[in-house]
């Protein structure tokens, strides 16, 4: 691993601030990939999914199901969730608490993602199906409640606009009163494939879309490339992150094994910063626009939440015209 992947992993696993060199770091801002850089929402989730699912395998393969029909215990999915969330919040106090972020500015995109993991977990140990808007409101209430002031701050703000429009897109995607078996129901695996790619892809944009204003605000910057970019990089980046982690742990007991998982994650590292290069080079992939008033972003978040409905409703049609025009 050269020294711009060692850099760059570093900074996406722990969150440490090392020395990019300039082109480096104007490469993900150019493609929208900034994120990236600092252990976010994303990072959480990524290190929590690959735990889940390890552990999930592991305690099946030495047959937990059938210890749990003798003994009553839980169900290996639950024990891997709550394993998987205890590993997360160590990961979480490790990058707040251990001098990696400055304290001063908490790193709450962290924060939040631990908070609504945490709550889906709980949900989830009782047997309920836990509401993402309201968890996400419990999260924001929780922070805003220590620190009232984070509402100001761009980490705050692009981490819950991303994540509510996460979960707008979803809740646009599959209505609420469509029933979940008639969701599930897929005659081929292609029409599963097809449908699985139709979502992800609308993911991206809505997310882009959400957070597009406020990047305007804040950094003046159009990311114009960023949709694709990301739907192409983040599945790179959410492997990186926790094979990276893994790895620095495995070295210290298994130096062997750690060097072959430092290995591997410099490949991925490498081929995703390749990916991120040629992103960053095509033209107007992210052009500065100049300022942007805050009356103008309202605006545009307006127009994005009358979007969904604008086939059905000639008034939220005229008012995306109306928006995007002022």
């Amino acid at each position: 691993m050269d020294e711009d992947e060692a850099a760059i992993t570093t900074e996406m696993a722990l969150g440490v601030r090392s020395a990019l060199p300039p082109q480096v770091r104007e490469a993900f801002n150019a493609s929208g990939t900034v994120h990236l850089l600092s252990v976010s929402g994303f990072h959480v989730a990524a290190v929590y999914g690959a735990v889940f699912f390890l552990l999930r395998f592991l305690i099946k393969q030495v047959r937990f199901r059938l210890l749990g029909r003798v003994s009553r215990g839980p169900r290996p999915s639950k024990l891997a969730a709550t394993s998987a969330l205890a590993v997360v919040m160590g990961y979480a106090c490790l990058v707040m608490l251990d001098g990696l972020v400055d304290l001063v500015d908490p790193n709450f995109p962290a924060i939040r993602s631990t908070i609504m993991i945490a709550t889906f977990v709980f949900a989830y140990l009782i047997d309920r199906d836990g509401d993402p808007f309201n968890i996400t409101l419990l999260a924001a209430l929780l922070i805003l409640g220590l620190e009232p002031f984070a509402l100001f701050g761009i980490g705050f703000q692009l981490s819950f606009v991303g994540v509510l429009s996460i979960f707008y897109a979803y809740r646009f995607l599959s209505p609420l009163n469509m029933d979940d078996t008639e969701q599930r129901r897929s005659p081929h695996t292609v029409t599963r494939l097809k449908r699985w790619l139709r979502d992800v892809v609308v993911v991206s944009i809505f997310a882009s879309l959400a957070t597009t204003p406020l990047i305007l605000y804040h950094f003046e910057r159009l990311p114009l490339i960023a949709p694709l970019a990301n739907l192409i990089v983040a599945p790179f980046a959410s492997i990186a992150v926790p094979s990276a982690i893994i790895a620095s742990f495995t070295t210290q007991i298994l130096p062997p094994l750690g060097s072959i998982l430092l290995f591997l994650t410099g490949v991925i590292v490498k081929s995703m910063y390749g990916v991120i290069r040629f992103f960053a080079a095509l033209p107007y992939a992210a052009p500065y626009i100049g300022a942007v008033s805050l009356p103008t972003v309202m605006l545009a978040y307006a127009a994005l939440l009358l979007l969904p409905y604008s086939p059905r409703h000639r008034i939220a049609r005229w008012g995306i015209v109306g928006g995007a025009v002022i």
